[in-house]
């Protein structure tokens, strides 16, 4: 018996053992695995395990979709604070909701301007998911439409414990970051116009950590925090998730 604990699970709907993308392929993960994955407990032999997988951010849309999203939502809440007048309460909810439209608005107009000079970033994961304990790659891309004189690329691995409860009537909530390690992908450097910037990092999971989890108390999410910084302008920060599985011990 190895170290690692031997896990039975059914595969998801539509996958059979050994099946799947081999190494050197590029497979998209959705987040919508992400879900069914973080209560799994992955079988051995690795016929859920992909390789080359090509991270999605949690903020997946599109900026036309946040654009006009946002522009709905500002109507809404502009059209219900302006209607209730006499009730204050739906004031302060017409208001925040007018707020939150704004916010997406701004987004949107800020992510379609960021496209207007470079590509999204592409983060390429060794392997997905990871096992507690595991080391692990990941892959940097993205190309620069304009010069610009480039700050750093930064990578964080990052565990957020969340729990909740009910006292009362009213339900309560904590939030806890129990791990956070990061890593310089790319230093500072000039990117002439049309320029390809690639990095790389190697991460490994804790192996006294807990692996990805969610009931409806608790919640155990692992992600990587990217955070790129060019010279003038706002930095961009984005979230990813990663799915980090128990170990396994073949019996």
């Amino acid at each position: 018996m190895d170290e690692h604990h031997q896990l039975e699970q059914p595969l998801a709907p539509g996958d059979t053992p050994g099946e799947g993308p081999q190494p050197g392929q590029e497979s998209v993960l959705p987040e919508a695995d992400y879900e069914w994955l973080q209560l799994a407990l992955f079988p051995p032999g690795g016929s859920v395990r992909q390789h080359d997988v090509v991270l999605e951010p949690y903020e997946g849309r599109g900026p036309g979709v946040i654009l006009a999203l946002g522009v709905l939502i500002t109507a809404f809440g502009a059209v219900t604070a302006a209607q209730a007048r006499s009730d204050p309460v739906q004031q302060v909810v017409g208001t925040v909701v007018f707020l939150s439209g704004t916010a997406a608005v701004v987004r949107g107009l800020w992510v379609l301007r960021l496209r207007g000079r470079c590509s999204l970033p592409r983060l390429v994961l060794s392997v997905q998911p990871v096992y507690l304990g595991e080391r692990f790659t990941v892959r940097f891309q993205q190309r620069f439409h304009r010069g610009c004189q480039l700050q750093h690329v930064i990578l964080r691995l990052v565990c957020r414990e969340e729990v909740r409860w009910r006292q009362g009537e009213e339900m309560l909530r904590e939030r806890e970051e129990t791990y956070r390690v990061q890593q310089v992908v790319v230093p500072a450097r000039d990117v002439a116009p049309g320029g390809l910037v690639t990095g790389q990092a190697e991460f490994t999971v804790p192996d006294q950590g807990m692996h990805s989890f969610s009931s409806p108390h608790n919640q155990v999410r692992w992600l990587l925090e990217l955070e790129i910084a060019v010279a003038g302008r706002e930095a961009y920060r984005e979230q990813f998730p990663l799915l980090v599985a128990p170990r396994r011990v073949d019996t």
